[in-house]
């Protein structure tokens, strides 16, 4: 069959012919060869991609962590440089939040995650808020309306020199009024509030059955005054406490969980694109091996036909 084969065309023909199925074969080879290559480096790059996304997300989770540091600093310690390190790292978590990731489950779980980080932010800014007001109260206003409520008591000392002793008492319950707030401020311990209510109604007893002195009216005032600027100073701590305790640490929390569950999805997919890639590589080797052993066969038969001519 063969030998008729060659015998039907002559042999420039025959050359020609090998030629032109030989280059065929090897364009066809050449394609499938550049086909792959550049596919691996599509996939490739979509692999680098991920991992690129995957550190993000551990990235923001340090920030997150880190701005929580910063956030219980401020809170504790009230450095001004901790609540603009917190300011800080939320621009620059927005920045690693707000990019297109091309997988729609991934930007749905880094826009969850950047709700959470805006409240978690709005709650801190709460916080900064409250407990500015409640350090103006507790070291400003009520030290001014103690120092005020002194100064009136051992003015009146000094006028009626028979009254001292009625004096030092008034006074000794002004500090122990004060004691107690501060307690409460150092400690947080309910008790003191309770015993600081308590030691204000016995002063106003006090005054009551001192109205008769110039200045009582004016004691009786500043207390009134003290009284309201540390309930005011107990509302504030309780609430940026319930912010820090509640809301900051849920928020916290559930931009973590967001964060972890962005990374899961970006590594799934990582792993993904790699067996893919795999599967493709091994697929288009075999098409290689195929074709190149079949150019070689082409190759042998051509050289065998020749050599009949």
């Amino acid at each position: 069959m063969l030998k008729l084969l060659a015998r039907a065309f002559s042999l420039k023909k025959r050359i020609i012919f090998g030629y032109i199925i030989t280059g065929a074969v090897a364009c066809a080879i050449v394609l499938l060869s550049w086909g792959t290559f550049d596919r691996f480096a599509a996939d490739l790059r979509h692999i680098v991609q991920f991992s690129h996304y995957t550190v993000d997300s551990m990235t923001f989770a340090a920030q997150m962590a880190e701005m929580q540091r910063n956030a219980l600093i401020y809170i504790s310690e009230g450095h001004d440089s901790a609540g603009d390190q917190v300011d800080a790292l939320y621009k620059e978590m927005l920045g690693n939040l707000d990019r297109d990731r091309g997988l729609p489950e991934a930007d749905a779980a880094a826009a969850r995650a950047g709700t959470h980080l805006h409240e978690y932010y709005d709650a801190f800014n709460e916080v900064r808020q409250q407990r500015d007001m409640q350090e103006w109260l507790v070291k400003i206003e009520l030290r001014e309306q103690a120092s005020q409520a002194q100064q009136l008591i051992e003015q009146l000392a000094a006028d009626k020199c028979d009254e001292r002793l009625e004096c030092s008492w008034v006074l000794t319950a002004f500090l122990q009024i004060e004691k107690n707030a501060y307690r409460y401020f150092d400690s947080l311990d309910s008790y003191f509030i309770r015993a600081a209510s308590d030691r204000i109604q016995e002063t106003r007893t006090m005054l009551d059955r001192f109205r008769d002195w110039s200045q009582a009216a004016e004691l009786a005032a500043v207390l009134n005054q003290y009284d309201s600027a540390f309930l005011e100073a107990v509302q504030r701590t309780r609430g940026y406490l319930y912010l820090v305790n509640v809301v900051m640490a849920a928020e916290a929390y559930e931009t973590m969980y967001q964060t972890r569950q962005l990374s899961q999805i970006m590594t799934d997919e990582s792993e993904r694109v790699q067996q893919q890639t795999a599967s493709h590589i091994q697929a288009r080797l075999r098409l290689l091996l195929l074709s190149s052993g079949l150019l070689i066969l082409f190759i042998i038969l051509f050289s065998w036909l020749i050599t009949k001519s």
